[in-house]
């Protein structure tokens, strides 16, 4: 079939041309204009030693960050969401923190997180700190505690650090479900 001198083809083939130039620019834009000013500005703050982009469809992008040593979680946490909010502006995006965790972190934290979890549900956190501290303790003399912790509170995440030696454990974990609440603890 022939539509005034054209074939289907030739038009099928245009088509696709149009459509992979065009994808091609938007991919080219949202790299130039998102994905590497974001990964720059990730990337500049301290502690944080790369920075991964990942588009998951509804889940908006995936921003993994490989974090060292920090000063503070929190803090340092709060700064990757503000700036990932100033070049995303409202679009969706998930903060996936890696670290240098151990399997010793993990076991400390494997029997930490039940009280974290409690202080969450509960909204007990002046109680939570003290067991937790309670249970660092513990775990310290005998010979498996972290050298340091700190657990912070905030409206809504609460922070685990563990650390020990050049190793670090951290945890962000919302606080959808609970109320309003600041502080922190560090051993």
């Amino acid at each position: 079939m022939r539509l005034k001198g054209l074939k289907p083809v030739r038009i099928a083939t245009a088509f696709l041309i149009t459509l992979a130039v065009l994808g091609g620019a938007a991919y080219g834009w949202r790299l130039a204009s998102c994905d590497r000013p974001l990964i720059r500005s990730l990337g500049s703050l301290p502690g944080v030693e790369e920075v991964r982009l990942e588009r998951a469809g509804s889940r908006g992008l995936l921003i993994y960050v490989n974090l060292g040593p920090v000063a503070d979680l929190r803090e340092t946490y709060r700064a990757l969401e503000e700036r990932t909010g100033a070049v995303l502006g409202d679009g969706r995006f998930e903060l996936i923190i890696r670290d240098t965790r151990t399997p010793a972190l993990v076991e400390v934290y494997h029997r930490l997180h039940f009280l974290v979890q409690e202080g969450l549900e509960t909204g007990r956190f002046a109680d939570m700190d003290r067991r937790l501290e309670r249970e660092v303790e513990s775990l310290q003399a005998l010979g498996r505690g972290p050298e340091r912790y700190r657990v912070w509170v905030d409206d809504r995440h609460l922070y685990v650090e563990l650390h020990q030696g050049r190793s670090a454990l951290y945890e962000v974990i919302s606080r959808a479900r609970a109320g309003p609440a600041e502080g922190g603890a560090e051993g």
